[in-house]
């Protein structure tokens, strides 16, 4: 059967809720999603048809080795490769893959990388404006280790209102679903939220705003 339809790539770091544009540390993995009706090559054997990774248009990283077929199907994988002490800084990588039928495809992603330290990004709360309850998320750059939440909640007029914590355990490198549901005790206004994270001895606090609405 004729095939000249592409693979089709989705890329992430670190984790499948990284968005392009988004932060991450000097060490991110890379996440490839790859599809195609006929299967990935990987084979090697075709020149020029690695399955292959080009970061700032100018180191290239061959993957056909880091690429693995989900169970029970050829038609979908995923590769996981570890990138390695990147500079501080805006990057991009572009990934092209082949299918079996010698169809290309790339996709690019653009990515931030944050100085050392411990350092969180992308705080958020979901929904805002915020009706009975809403959820919060951050990202940060110590996967794996334990953390510590503490958000405390404020009115317009600087006056603490709520607060709440958690610990996590392991932490993934984007932590989502801190529930908040006292937002139904609150007159509507704008309020303002401040997160502090505890990593072993280090810590992070970041503020943001919120509209609580009847």
């Amino acid at each position: 059967i004729a095939d000249n339809q592409p693979p089709r790539i989705r890329l992430f770091m670190d984790d499948t809720t990284f968005t392009d544009g988004g932060q991450t540390g000097p060490s991110p993995l890379l996440l490839a999603h790859l599809t195609d009706d006929n299967g990935i090559n990987i084979s090697q054997t075709g020149i020029g048809h690695e399955l292959k990774a080009v970061l700032d248009d100018s180191v290239e990283i061959v993957l056909n080795d880091y690429f693995t077929a989900l169970a029970g199907t050829c038609q979908r994988g995923e590769v996981r490769y570890p990138l390695q002490n990147l500079t501080p800084g805006k990057h991009r990588l572009t990934l092209t893959a082949w299918d079996t039928h010698n169809n290309a495809a790339d996709a690019a992603l653009d990515f931030t990388v944050v100085a050392e330290g411990f350092r969180i990004w992308n705080l958020g709360n979901y929904p805002n404006p915020v009706g009975a309850a809403t959820s919060f998320r951050f990202g940060h750059n110590r996967p794996g280790e334990d953390l510590a939440v503490e958000i405390k909640i404020y009115a317009g007029n600087g006056q603490l209102v709520d607060a709440l914590s958690q610990n996590i355990a392991a932490s993934p490198p984007q932590v989502d679903g801190i529930r908040w549901e006292a937002a139904n005790k609150l007159p509507a206004g704008i309020y303002f939220y401040q997160i502090t994270v505890r990593c072993m001895a280090a810590t992070a606090t970041e503020a943001r705003k919120m509209v609580v609405f009847r």
